[in-house]
């Protein structure tokens, strides 16, 4: 009677149904606890060059013709697959996919105390010295967003990606500041359950603690604070035209503006960075300077006194700590690139605050940094 009820070929497919469905219950189960990488049609077939409509849930579909080219040789010619396509953590209007660097361990996300979270632009000859500085004051982690650039940047950093010191995730988001403040989000989200602090800085940007010898040690009498604002300290050009290769932007940067310099029309030292606990942050990020904390958390300068999140502070204090702010490097890197730049973003640089500014820029000499270049050549 069942058998003709339920003929065999019947039960045969109610059963796989059943599987099947057991299946995806389970694979929607797990994939709320891996993160949610898409392999590129590039990784399992290299010699195939990537098209437009390959990449187009990895956000690269906005490349113009000459940076999807230097991404594809790039990939071409390092055989390992590196990359993948991930969702974004902050889903901005322009983008919902990002083509980012994978790690070969396949381990599980680590743990840890200091993190860095940047954004760079054509950034390559300064990339080795400031990621090595960063890691030798303890720095275990770097998430780096890649802003359209079109120089050797991915050959410098290969061996960190490599190393898993380095996740490179490309951000084409083509809008300033909303190209910065989108990515700083998506890297405070990406490492709230990854770090327990982490300092959103540039690549022209290096941490310098006086009373310590790392920023592990700074850091251990901080605990009971959430977010450390950190004065800049702007450096001038020292007269140097250009670099020599090799030559350590650290070690021959050495004249900066004063002290105290505060200038409301430009820029000037009561300006601030922060270290922040990522998982304190109240969203959205609205300035690449400080950070909103969810209630009852403390914002302090570097001397631990209680001061409001700011892009400035009324007092500028460097006694333990200063942000050294190399914005003009070189005099070819002033003329060449930073005028034009920031000009595209609106600022205007006529001759003659052009002049003002080399002068300011040469008023003091500061050496606070020069105590950790010896290990750092050595690193290098």
């Amino acid at each position: 009677m069942l058998k003709m009820l339920f003929p065999k070929k019947l039960v045969k497919i109610c059963f796989y149904i059943f599987l099947f469905a057991f299946l995806i219950a389970g694979i929607k189960k797990t994939s709320k606890m891996i993160p949610q990488y898409i392999p590129l049609p590039l990784v399992a077939g290299l010699e195939k060059r990537m098209e437009p409509s390959d990449l187009s849930k990895a956000g690269l579909i906005k490349l113009s013709d000459q940076e999807l080219g230097y991404l594809n040789q790039w990939i071409v010619d390092h055989p390992l697959p590196l990359f993948c396509g991930k969702k974004v953590v902050t889903t901005p209007s322009e983008l919902e996919w990002v083509y980012t660097s994978r790690s070969l361990k396949n381990t599980p996300s680590q743990s840890y105390f200091l993190s860095v979270g940047a954004i760079i632009q054509n950034e390559a000859s300064y990339l080795k010295e400031w990621i090595e500085y960063h890691k030798l004051l303890g720095v275990q982690h770097f998430w780096i967003y890649n802003h359209l650039s079109t120089d050797h940047y991915l050959d410098v950093l290969e061996p960190y990606i490599r190393s898993g010191e380095v996740e490179l995730i490309e951000w084409t988001v083509k809008k300033y500041p909303a190209c910065q403040l989108t990515a700083y989000e998506d890297c405070i989200k990406q490492a709230q359950d990854q770090t327990e602090w982490l300092a959103l800085i540039d690549v022209d940007e290096f941490l310098v603690p006086h009373q310590h010898t790392s920023m592990q040690e700074f850091l251990g009498e901080f605990d009971q604070f959430s977010q450390i604002l950190i004065n800049w300290q702007l450096f001038g050009t020292s007269n140097i035209q250009s670099l020599p290769k090799n030559a350590l932007l650290t070690e021959h940067l050495t004249y900066k503006f004063p002290t105290d310099f505060v200038d409301q029309k430009w820029n000037g030292n009561q300006y601030v960075k922060a270290i922040v606990k990522p998982s304190h942050v109240a969203f959205p990020v609205t300035s690449s300077h400080y950070y909103n904390l969810k209630p009852n958390y403390l914002t302090v300068n570097g001397l631990k006194q209680i001061v409001s999140p700011n892009t400035t502070v009324p007092e500028i204090h460097v006694e333990n700590i200063q942000l050294n702010h190399y914005w003009f490097r070189t005099l070819d890197f002033f003329y060449d690139v930073k005028v034009g730049r920031r000009q595209g973003v609106g600022e205007k640089y006529p001759p003659e605050m052009v002049e003002w500014l080399l002068k300011m820029g040469q008023s003091e000499q500061d050496f606070s940094i020069q105590r950790f270049i010896p290990k750092l050549k050595e690193a290098l």
